[in-house]
């Protein structure tokens, strides 16, 4: 009898083992497959918005690689380390004059590793892992633009407004909660408060931000239009 009982909870241990493999395994492909298609939309974004090579940045004063991240701001960043990895290959100088010259003679492999490094750190640095897994493919690119664009924590207020929570500019777990259960309507909401927050910043400071209200509008009302 006892033997009986040892054999029959091995038997549905290892059943329940099984299904939890085998669910494990179809959320790691679920996984891979979001993350594949976020990758393609926020690249094909990354090069309307901000460009398909690496360029020097006269601003700056220093180079940007292909996606828009700056050297001298992002320093340790790993597709900035990358390039200079290149420019080391190949013999090229990190000046003005020389660095287009990477985007010549990079292979296409190289071409693709870096873009992969841009989106991955991207999204890192502008999306707190806590909604990462939650958001769509479509929230996933609003929330990186718009987070480019005001800044991590003012996008998570913006997201907050949205979500009718409060807005302190930190994902605890009301905002997640909140967020599970968003409305349709949640990501052009999302979008509209944005264009709404920075025409109001244009209209309290024109001096400063008056001369961008146009294009922050047509920027959304662009970003609308692309996740529809």
């Amino acid at each position: 009898m006892k033997q009986f009982i040892t054999l029959l909870v091995g038997l549905i241990t290892q059943t329940f083992t099984r299904k939890k493999n085998t669910k494990e395994k179809e959320n790691k492909i679920l996984r891979q497959k979001t993350k594949y298609l976020s990758f393609n939309k926020i690249r094909k974004h990354l090069e309307e918005v901000e460009g398909k090579y690496v360029h020097w940045n006269k601003t700056e004063r220093g180079f940007t690689t292909m996606g828009g991240v700056y050297s001298i701001f992002h320093e340790d960043a790993p597709p900035v380390k990358y390039i200079r990895k290149l420019l080391k290959k190949y013999g090229i100088k990190e000046t003005r004059k020389d660095i287009y010259r990477v985007n010549v003679k990079m292979t296409d492999e190289e071409y693709e590793t870096a873009w992969k490094l841009v989106v991955a750190y991207i999204i890192k640095i502008t999306t707190p892992k806590q909604i990462v897994n939650i958001l769509s493919e479509e929230e996933l690119l609003a929330f990186l633009d718009i987070a480019t664009l005001v800044g991590r924590k003012r996008a998570i207020k913006i997201l907050q407004k949205t979500l009718r929570v409060k807005e302190d500019g930190i994902i605890g777990q009301v905002t997640v909660n909140k967020l599970l259960k968003r409305r349709r309507t949640f990501l052009t909401d999302f979008i509209r408060n944005t264009d709404n927050f920075l025409q109001g910043l244009a209209r309290h400071n024109k001096q400063k931000y008056g001369i961008y209200a146009r294009g922050w509008h047509n920027r959304m009302k662009r970003l609308e239009e692309e996740v529809a």
